[in-house]
């Protein structure tokens, strides 16, 4: 392992062969001390998602965060990914993750589970976005385990009027999200295993286990 520090940004760096996890500690609570606990998940909980290959090419960031998550009412997000260079030159996928400062341990890791489900649906060319300037609309694409032909498109944002507007899509209808809520549950045992490892050596943690 190689771990690299950026003090100013309060950033905290890991190398796990070719994956990259690093964190962002944030304003609010220190999670600081959690973060190698947050990095086991991440291993862990990846090799039971994708494919070692796939896995070795993304880079996940984890960063703390409460007034965001707040103003969109989310316990946590994933940002698509984009290129990145690693420290060899070659290309990784990025992916952003929040967390909420505020939420509990066991909350934090089933989240960290959801939205890792989000950067390999990201990553595998399941989850992406397609702007038609024709439709004026930009669409959310979708492509479930083993679909074949075009992605199947649900719009997203609308551009026909002078101001850009979400299309909601309720949330219990996204294909995405039904699969990253079934990821969460199938495996809450590694979150609840990870919470109480935690708190058994822990036992005065203000977050406690769960």
């Amino acid at each position: 392992h190689v771990h690299r520090y950026r003090g100013y940004k309060g950033e905290r760096m890991t190398t796990h062969r070719r994956l990259i996890i690093s964190f962002q500690r944030g304003r609010g609570r220190d999670w600081t001390l959690y973060f190698p606990l947050f990095e086991q998940h991440i291993k862990k909980v990846l090799e039971k998602l994708t494919s070692t290959r796939m896995m070795n090419t993304m880079r996940i960031t984890v960063k703390m965060r409460k007034t965001e998550l707040n103003r969109r009412g989310a316990a946590g997000t994933c940002g698509s990914w984009k290129n990145s260079k690693k420290s060899n030159g070659t290309k990784s996928k990025h992916f952003p993750i929040s967390l909420h400062s505020n939420a509990s341990l066991f909350q934090n890791l089933t989240t960290l589970t959801h939205e890792l489900m989000h950067a390999v649906q990201f990553a595998e060319g399941r989850l992406g976005w397609q702007h038609l300037k024709t439709h004026k609309i930009t669409y959310r694409t979708w492509r479930p385990i083993g679909h074949t032909g075009p992605s199947i498109r649900f719009p997203y944002w609308d551009h026909t009027g002078t101001k850009m507007k979400k299309v909601i899509i309720p949330w219990a209808e996204r294909p995405w999200e039904i699969e990253a809520q079934a990821a969460e549950r199938k495996y809450m045992m590694i979150a609840e295993y990870h919470a109480n490892s935690w708190a058994a050596f822990s036992p005065t943690s203000p977050l406690g286990g769960r």
